[in-house]
């Protein structure tokens, strides 16, 4: 793969990761992408082709909530890329609902090896190819949640506080490469999952307003870097 910019985007199938993808490829990137379910990203990837057919757009389906699957996709993005990635964005995340006390044996550790243990293992897997692509730059997204507990969220906030220590830290460890790292911590974002909700879809960020602040915060000048950026709806969380 070959083009002015490389991209990876986990958690692509729809919502964020997808509008991202998409942000990428208008801006002229040629864009690696991920999620767990195929035909998702099959559809996205058909579309990209059409509308940008001189970039070049490769998706394969893995589930980085599961080691060998992250080193799998590791290897994919090698096999791909080449010898440069320019951008890496973990979004691969999940969300179940519940308090620490009363959830269900195990689902702290499965939303762990999701929010966290994915983009921990793909960053390690790939730190090489990272830190000699000098100028790279990962962006984490986080959370509101990563600063801010809810009462039904208990695992999911504490994985997600997790994920901004991730980040947090591999900002200290690779600025000696040259390697920027970003957090951002979006409140509400409208995407699918929200569709049953009730709520009016103008009380929720859209998507394509965080895919533009990556972009943004990407393409300030070498001697800056966004460290972190937190956004909430106009009327605050819900």
């Amino acid at each position: 793969m070959s083009h002015k910019s490389i991209a990876v985007v986990t958690g692509a199938g729809r919502g964020i990761g997808r509008a991202i993808v998409r942000r990428l490829a208008q801006g002229g990137c040629s864009v690696l992408f991920t999620a767990r379910t195929d035909s998702e990203l099959q559809m996205l990837r058909q579309e990209l082709e059409s509308q940008y057919p001189k970039q070049k757009f490769s998706c394969a389906p893995f589930d980085l909530g599961k080691r060998d699957d992250a080193a799998a996709c590791s290897a994919w993005i090698r096999e791909v890329c080449g010898g440069g990635l320019d951008l890496l964005v973990h979004n691969a995340g999940e969300f179940l609902p519940g308090t620490l006390l009363d959830e269900p044996d195990g689902q702290l550790m499965s939303l762990l090896e999701v929010n966290v243990m994915s983009a921990y293992y793909l960053t390690r897997d790939l730190a090489d190819l990272i830190k000699g692509s000098r100028g790279a730059h990962l962006f984490f997204l986080c959370s509101t949640a990563s600063i801010k507990a809810y009462p039904a969220g208990g695992a999911y906030a504490v994985s997600k506080h997790a994920l901004l220590g991730l980040a947090r830290s591999l900002r200290q460890e690779l600025m000696p490469a040259g390697v920027g790292v970003t957090a951002i911590l979006p409140g509400p974002t409208y995407t699918s999952s929200w569709s049953g909700s009730g709520m009016p879809e103008d009380r929720f960020m859209p998507a394509e307003d965080l895919a533009e602040l990556i972009w943004t915060s990407w393409k300030v000048s070498p001697n800056a870097i966004v460290e972190e950026l937190l956004v909430r709806p106009i009327l605050g969380d819900i």
